[in-house]
């Protein structure tokens, strides 16, 4: 899980990788990348994965985030959490609208 300052939701996003074992089997039609490798099954540890977003919705929403260097010089306009991305090694489906 990590959040980044994405220029498309123009704002914070964060990102959740469903593919634990970094080999994704999604097998989505359009994707380009070769997925002949057979992926361990593994499962995602959702005790933690949601202990890692609750904490980094909770720095976004205190804006201790932009406490963090690589976040600092984030300008006062972007200071806000746009999306949660859910997605294995491709492309990510994205979730907004947290009211």
């Amino acid at each position: 899980m990590y959040p980044v300052l994405s220029r498309r939701s123009e704002g914070i996003s964060v990102g959740l990788n469903l593919n634990p074992d970094k080999i994704c089997n999604f097998d989505c039609i359009y994707c380009q990348v070769d997925r002949t490798t057979q992926s361990e099954t593994q499962f995602v540890e959702t005790r933690q994965l949601l202990e890692e977003l609750e904490d980094s919705l909770r720095l976004a929403a205190s804006g201790e985030l932009f406490e963090h260097p690589q976040f600092q010089s984030t300008p006062p306009a972007l200071r806000r959490l746009n999306d949660i991305a859910f997605s294995g090694d491709g492309e990510p489906t994205t979730y907004r609208n947290f009211d």
